[in-house]
């Protein structure tokens, strides 16, 4: 995570005068490859085409720490509070909070998973989260996400590409306004045993709804007069 209080430079090579490639935020949060020295590797999920570093310990330089190391997330999860049980329930109470409600549906199965994530995670944990969620470690190599083009992203969307069908996601991605994601190249069917496959069966011993389409009985609400 950057934790400067200005922009750090993504540079083509690992020296403060090596090409500049783009810049993160203060607070970001980027996939690293590998470390050497003071300067960070981003991994290829970042979506650069070339080799991509930043510098992370500026202290020899006078510009103190830049980055600071996040424990993996999958390391730190606890897979049962990942699945949503009851999104209704979940949505309220994260509103206010840092987790948001994902939907990842499967175009191929019409399978789908009610995820808790991070408001500010990358592509790359929602996938992890829902390789752990569904109990198919797979699936985090393998799945690609992909959105709607009418699905909003940011709050400049008014002016974004909008149109029918769905558009592949960089890993690297943030999540940003995003709250529902197909996949259509892996299986997400919840194996036996996994907690998204728990959730699934406690949804099926809900009661069902009755739909109330009127206060009283049609006769009533036409006076006692039939057909």
């Amino acid at each position: 995570r950057i934790v400067h209080s200005s922009l750090v430079a993504v540079r083509a090579q690992p020296a403060l005068e090596g090409r500049c490639l783009g810049a993160r935020k203060p607070g970001a949060r980027v996939c690293v490859a590998f470390q050497e020295g003071d300067w960070v590797r981003l991994h290829i999920d970042e979506g650069w085409c070339e080799p991509a570093w930043m510098l992370a310990d500026g202290a020899a330089k006078g510009l103190g720490t830049l980055m600071q190391r996040e424990v993996d997330a999958q390391s730190g999860w606890d897979a049962s509070e990942l699945v949503v049980r009851d999104p209704e329930r979940s949505a309220a109470s994260s509103s206010s909070c840092q987790q948001v409600v994902v939907t990842i549906r499967s175009l191929r199965t019409l399978h789908y998973v009610d995820l808790l994530v991070r408001r500010d995670a990358k592509l790359f944990e929602v996938a992890a989260a829902l390789a752990e969620a569904v109990g198919r470690p797979e699936v985090r190599a393998e799945v690609r996400l992909l959105r709607s083009r009418s699905e909003q992203t940011a709050w400049d969307s008014c002016i974004s590409k909008a149109g029918a069908g769905y558009e592949s996601l960089q890993n690297g991605e943030a999540l940003g306004f995003l709250r529902r994601l197909f996949v259509l190249n892996v299986d997400i069917a919840p194996l036996p045993g996994s907690v998204a496959h728990e959730a699934e069966r406690a949804r099926s011993l809900l009661p069902p709804q009755q739909l109330a389409l009127a206060s009283a009985p049609w006769e009533q609400a036409r006076g006692g007069v039939g057909v």
